[in-house]
């Protein structure tokens, strides 16, 4: 029994075109009405996260920047954070600097460039709707409690590289997701290693009260992986990733065929069997 669902947002709930369907918008109301909790799961900021949440039945605690931020349900207090450490930080800054990469700094309200690039104004204006502040970011680094330090790759293999390069540095973690409307660009996020997606859910798990076993989620790339193998009921949409679908139980429909909405309306129906996958 599906007592609460985990849902990612880009990829997953949000669509090439930055929108959230009317069709999966019913069925999250839906899927509320039944008295299932939603929450958010998601590696973007909050500041991104929360207009795209607005209404839309999300009751549950939820989870931003990868796991480096968990509030509670009304966002008004912070279940867990863990911001990057300084050195981490400006050993990032030194290689985007090095490298001549744009490096972007994310706090809880706003993030920070140095500079704004062509790749950074398309993630500001396609995937965030908000600019970054222009500010040095050595200041940025010992005065803002940075959750999260965000580069763009133009390609796999360059984020390939850049893990290799920074993988000495101890106080980093990093996550890829492909751009929803733009596929073949990564975004390459490195966060504290406190901000693991395993303690999201045990954390999710103790805040609700409700075990894994009755728990769905909803996602498609590498970094739902955690949620979607970890939860009785992991649904990966079509357009995920290999290790993405390997991981769920279920397979639905692509974002841009509403899978989300395909999905509920067989958890509601009591036919999430018909999506079953061979794992």
């Amino acid at each position: 029994m599906i007592r609460h669902a985990c849902f990612d947002l880009d990829g997953t709930l949000i669509n090439g075109a930055g929108d959230i369907t009317q069709g999966v918008r019913s069925a999250l109301h839906d899927l509320a009405a039944a008295g299932v909790t939603l929450s958010v799961v998601s590696g973007r900021p909050r500041f991104a996260a929360c207009p795209l949440m607005a209404g839309l039945p999300f009751s549950g605690p939820h989870v931003f920047f990868s796991g480096a931020l968990i509030e509670s349900h009304d966002r008004a207090e912070a279940l867990h954070e863990a911001p990057l450490g300084v050195s981490a930080l400006l050993a990032l800054i030194e290689f985007s600097r090095t490298e001549g990469v744009p490096l972007e700094l994310y706090g809880r309200d706003a993030y920070y460039v140095e500079a704004i690039t062509p790749l950074n104004r398309l993630h500001a204006e396609v995937y965030l709707k908000q600019f970054p502040v222009e500010h040095p970011l050595d200041d940025i680094a010992s005065t803002v409690p940075v959750l999260k330090a965000v580069v763009i790759a133009k390609s796999a293999a360059e984020a390939t590289r850049f893990e290799a390069m920074l993988r000495g540095v101890p106080e980093l973690t990093f996550t890829t997701a492909r751009g929803a409307a733009h596929p073949d660009l990564l975004f390459f996020s490195a966060t504290s290693p406190a901000a693991s997606r395993e303690r999201a859910l045990d954390l999710l798990i103790s805040a609700t009260g409700i075990p894994a076993g009755d728990m769905a989620a909803f996602g498609d790339s590498d970094s739902d992986v955690t949620f979607l193998a970890g939860v009785g009921f992991g649904v990966a949409v079509a357009n995920a990733t290999q290790s993405a679908k390997a991981a769920a139980r279920y397979h639905t429909g692509s974002v841009e065929e509403d899978g989300v909405a395909i999905a509920v309306r067989a958890i509601l129906d009591d036919r999430l069997h018909e999506l079953r996958s061979n794992r």
